[in-house]
């Protein structure tokens, strides 16, 4: 469904790493806001809705609710280092 460099993965599990939480997933949704089109986000829950879609990329536990999976299909996320 979607795509995580393995320098995003990393990032991702060192800042899981410092929340102090194992039970932590990835949570990636999507939100219609106005003018501006779509808004993307990204966050950290520990609770699994009954209409999530919940799958494992590079070792990441994500977590996508059901309006937002068909128009995250295909994501990929980077990290660029400066």
């Amino acid at each position: 469904m979607i795509t995580l460099t393995d320098a995003a993965a990393a990032q991702i599990n060192e800042m899981k790493s410092d929340e102090g939480d194992s039970s932590l997933m990835l949570r990636i949704g999507v939100k219609g806001g106005g003018c501006s089109g779509l808004s993307y986000g990204m966050g950290f829950d520990n609770e699994r809705n009954d209409d999530d879609t919940h799958f494992k990329v590079n070792g990441i536990d994500v977590l996508v609710d059901q309006e937002s999976e068909p128009i995250i299909k295909g994501l990929s996320l980077t990290i660029n280092k400066i």
